[in-house]
């Protein structure tokens, strides 16, 4: 019953997020080439969320991330939602 549970959640999720493809070219330079997420448009940044978030098996639904300004530049923080499913992921206590 939970892995259906499970099934279910992850197909909402991934048809939520269906007009997000690949993240361009653009996006991921600015983004980790170069550090520069303040740079990016909101549909890019967007896309680095989204690929942030499949990469590291999180729900992009359950905002695991924030985007907020510490010492002047933009980063992408990952919240408590975030730390959870990590957590669950990987086994730790």
């Amino acid at each position: 019953m939970e892995t259906t549970a499970i099934s279910n959640a992850k197909k909402t999720e991934e048809s939520a997020l269906d007009f997000i493809s690949q993240p361009s070219p653009e996006a991921l330079q600015a983004a980790l080439a170069e550090g520069r997420i303040d740079k990016l448009t909101i549909p890019q940044r967007l896309e680095l969320l989204a690929a942030t978030c499949k990469s590291m098996g999180l729900s992009a639904l359950s905002r695991p991330f924030e985007f907020i300004t510490l010492s002047g530049k933009m980063i992408m923080y990952c919240r408590k939602d975030g730390t959870d499913q990590l957590r669950k992921i990987h086994n730790v206590s």
